[in-house]
């Protein structure tokens, strides 16, 4: 899955990963990919891409809601989501 990950990302001539700038969260930054982002590919069905590549049965989904459901079953969810915290 670490591989598959770091395949997805832009590298500069030196071979770090490109940054474009903050993200909405905290820490989190963007990145730029050497894939796409469109309605049939969004950052729920990447996921579950990676998730495949390490080894989970997963399914393609368009909503969090039907990822997180399919995930749950192959480990523990460590982070509440923000409505219940």
């Amino acid at each position: 899955m670490t591989d598959t990950i770091a395949r997805s990302f832009t590298r500069d001539k030196n071979g770090a990963a490109v940054q474009l700038g903050p993200g909405k969260y905290g820490l989190s930054r963007f990145f730029a990919s050497r894939e796409t982002y469109h309605l049939c590919k969004t950052c729920n069905t990447w996921t579950a891409t990676m998730l495949r590549a390490a080894g989970c049965p997963i399914t393609p989904a368009t909503t969090v809601e039907g990822l997180m459901s399919q995930a749950r079953s192959f480990g523990d969810v460590i982070q509440q989501e923000a409505s219940s915290r």
